[in-house]
């Protein structure tokens, strides 16, 4: 496998989703709240896949708010705790809610329904990574919003300024 040569990324030149898109997406998931709940939590916490997939209900605090990352304790924004809260009374309300957060078998399933929203919203179909991205370019994080360690804040620094700099690099490169 030395040497052999890697294909070419197919979205590298694709520009990050405007915000007018991704709030447009938004609003097509509102009909579907397990996909919206994970679509706000990509967007508002930078929550990779791996993270929603993960997610239990005995990692998520409502009273406080507060959900355990691999490396961090996030305090979610009022409209995450909003969009979780069907979810919640779905899993038995805060007394009996026990298992995962997110009921998507593995990464394919979310990536499936997401699909289906771009479709319906008329937005091109961005992976969960590029969401992600596009969080990072959009909000002011803290190493504990997005998840990141705050022991090594650089770790976020790095994050943003790769995706604010993939954006503006993208949007130059735009006919």
């Amino acid at each position: 496998m030395r040497g052999l040569q890697r294909p070419p990324n197919e979205r590298s030149g694709a520009p990050l989703l405007p915000r007018a898109d991704l709030e447009r997406l938004h609003r097509q998931a509102a009909s579907d709240t397990t996909l919206l709940a994970a679509l706000i939590l990509i967007d508002q916490h930078a929550y990779r896949v791996r993270e929603l997939l993960s997610l239990h209900w005995e990692d998520f605090d409502p009273a406080t708010g507060s959900a355990l990352r691999p490396h961090a304790v996030t305090r979610l924004s009022d409209t995450a705790l909003q969009a979780l809260r069907p979810l919640l009374a779905a899993a038995g309300g805060t007394l009996y809610a026990a298992g995962r957060v997110f009921p998507y078998a593995g990464d394919r399933e979310l990536r499936a329904a997401l699909f289906r929203a771009c479709k319906a919203a008329n937005v091109p179909y961005t992976p969960p990574g590029e969401l992600r991205r596009v969080s990072l370019r959009d909000h002011p994080h803290t190493p504990q919003s997005a998840g990141f360690s705050a022991a090594d804040p650089r770790r976020l620094e790095q994050a943003t300024t790769l995706a604010q700099g993939l954006a503006a690099a993208l949007q130059n490169d735009e006919p």
